[in-house]
């Protein structure tokens, strides 16, 4: 995979790799590689370039591969409490980019873990967990790259109780400094502290868990 960062394929940058099955290319606008670049590489070897941009590619110069297909990318973060099905792979707390057919709708399987349930679901930024059925989710036709962000919570953990203790309490309120501050958390439960549910961990969440702590002291006083 060659990311849009480099800005030039020099001449005998690949060639001879003849065990080379597939070029992803990420220009939306390619540059001419250089002559020879990619002189005896594998009659089967396949050109991968973004949606929309095959003709821009041949007309750049790049008619040397005898295959070149369009494709979108699809990032798939998962965090952990479950798992996230795509193309025969099983994504467990991680996360991976994988190429997939343009226009074609496909299907991601999604499942929590005993004790686990599905959180948030995310598609490009587009909250879409009510799309999900039965475990499944069914993307139609894309036209575009992706990004697939799956969120499971730990049924027994309460918002704000980020170390998962069963107490929210100021103990919480250091752990989402720490993360803040990039020091070490053993039990750090990223959609917990995500208070504001902007899917980011920040001095925000930390002041809006601090007025709730305030408010439940408050309200217990009075009783």
């Amino acid at each position: 995979k060659i990311p849009s960062s480099v800005s030039a394929v020099e001449g005998m940058a690949f060639s001879g790799c003849s065990n080379l099955k597939s070029v992803i290319v990420l220009w939306e606008t390619p540059p001419t590689p250089k002559e020879g670049a990619f002189s005896g590489i594998s009659s089967d070897c396949y050109l991968y370039t973004p949606i929309g941009t095959s003709t821009q590619y041949f007309k750049a110069g790049w008619d040397m591969f005898n295959y070149l297909k369009e494709a979108g990318l699809i990032n798939i973060v998962v965090n952990k409490g479950g798992k996230v099905t795509y193309n025969d792979e099983v994504l467990a707390d991680k996360s991976k980019e994988f190429v997939y057919a343009p226009y074609k709708s496909f299907n991601v399987n999604i499942a929590a873990d005993d004790g686990y349930c599905l959180k948030k679901v995310k598609l490009n930024d587009v909250r879409i967990e009510n799309d999900v059925e039965d475990g499944l989710l069914f993307i139609e036709e894309p036209e575009e790259n992706l990004t697939l962000s799956v969120v499971f919570a730990d049924e027994n953990i309460e918002m704000g109780d980020v170390n998962g203790d069963g107490v929210t309490n100021v103990t919480d309120v250091v752990n989402i400094i720490n993360n803040i501050l990039k020091a070490e958390n053993t039990d750090f439960h990223d959609w917990s502290a995500d208070m504001n549910d902007d899917d980011v961990v920040n001095v925000t969440d930390a002041v809006i868990l601090i007025h709730e702590i305030l408010n439940e002291s408050s309200k217990a006083k009075k009783r």
